[in-house]
């Protein structure tokens, strides 16, 4: 018996278009360390920060019942905030009514 040969794929030949492409995302010490400390505000009041690392908004999904309470209080704090609907999450397998929000942090 012959060994198999050792199966790749081809190489592709052309670039991948721009659309595939990581895009780098450069932030400063001041916004990664605001960044940062947005992710835990949002986890400790039962929120899901589902943005990429490095990108210059936070998408954020807050349970409805706990939502108004916490953009409140990032409005009091003079956070730039967008609402983007609303959604679910699947958490145990039940969905969780969330609000999905953006939060600048340029």
């Amino acid at each position: 018996m012959k060994p198999a040969p050792d199966w790749r794929p081809p190489k592709p030949k052309q670039k991948r278009p721009e659309y595939f492409q990581e895009k780098k995302l450069s932030l400063t010490q001041q916004q990664r360390e605001l960044a940062d400390a947005l992710i835990q505000f949002v986890t400790r009041r039962n929120g899901w920060v589902t943005s990429p690392p490095g990108a210059t908004a936070l998408r954020v999904e807050l349970p409805i019942s706990t939502s108004q309470q916490t953009i409140d209080e990032l409005n009091d704090l003079k956070f730039d905030i967008k609402s983007s609907g609303r959604g679910e999450r699947l958490w145990w397998e039940r969905p969780i009514p969330v609000d999905i929000f953006e939060i600048s942090i340029k």
